[in-house]
């Protein structure tokens, strides 16, 4: 989950990012003094919820919200301030939420539980952990598959980043070209799916007929992080990167 936090005030905005991270431990959390430096980040990044904050020195928060929105007409607004005037306005423009300060854990969950948009898997925290042995965590703890195979197709998917893969591919890669696994490959699929069903989690996965990919704004992952701080240069890498499975050398070296 992506989710803007802008107060001009820094206690305030400490507070606010200590609060929304107290409630969603994984999603990613961008925070702004200013607000002209949200709006540029929001109009290149994706956002699932913006809390902003009304009275500010530089754009008043109803106002910014309206650019916002402007840019990007589903992301939810939720208005974090000390004034109740400005009530009226905000929910003329469809807000998602008007929480009155202090602002406390317990008003952010309960903003999340009510927002205008719903978010998949808001209170779902996958983690995928990629570097050294690959594993995969709900809510820090790791999840447990019927077949060991089904966790080595899962990390395949994650090491491809949401690229598409077709059934074949992944055959391929997880037993060294021999084709002959197709009826197993179902069996790990479906262990797959039940084992995300049962958290709550299914749309982490992407099927349709021959085709899978796993949705990366469903998942924390170290690799993607560190893409992001390398702007994709995979060929900088020179640690371990799943290396329990023998084809993860070759994911890094393409």
């Amino acid at each position: 989950m992506e989710i803007l936090a802008v107060d001009d005030e820094a206690i305030m905005l400490a507070n606010l990012v200590e609060c929304i991270k107290s409630v969603v431990p994984c999603a990613n959390v961008y925070e702004f003094k200013r607000a002209g430096e949200a709006l540029e980040y929001i109009k290149a990044n994706r956002v699932d919820v913006a809390f902003m904050d009304i009275n500010m020195r530089q754009i008043n928060g109803i106002e910014l919200a309206k650019t916002v929105k402007a840019c990007q007409p589903n992301v939810n607004i939720v208005f974090c301030t000390g004034y109740s005037e400005y009530m009226a306005d905000a929910f003329e423009m469809y807000c998602s939420g008007y929480l009155m300060k202090p602002i406390t854990a317990e008003k952010i969950k309960s903003a999340l539980e009510n927002l205008r948009f719903p978010i998949s898997g808001l209170n779902a925290c996958l983690r995928a952990i990629c570097f050294g042995n690959f594993d995969i965590m709900y809510n820090n703890i790791p999840l447990v598959f019927k077949y060991e195979k089904t966790k080595e197709m899962l990390a395949y998917l994650v090491a491809r980043n949401g690229a598409t893969c077709t059934n074949n591919e992944i055959i391929a890669a997880m037993f060294e070209d021999d084709e002959s696994h197709a009826s197993y490959f179902r069996n790990l699929k479906k262990d797959l799916m039940d084992t995300l069903r049962d958290i709550g989690c299914e749309e982490l996965i992407c099927a349709s007929r021959g085709n899978i990919s796993v949705n990366v704004n469903m998942l924390k992952c170290d690799y993607y992080d560190w893409l992001k701080n390398t702007s994709g240069d995979i060929s900088s890498y020179r640690g371990q990167f799943m290396s329990q499975y023998s084809w993860s050398e070759y994911m890094m070296m393409h």
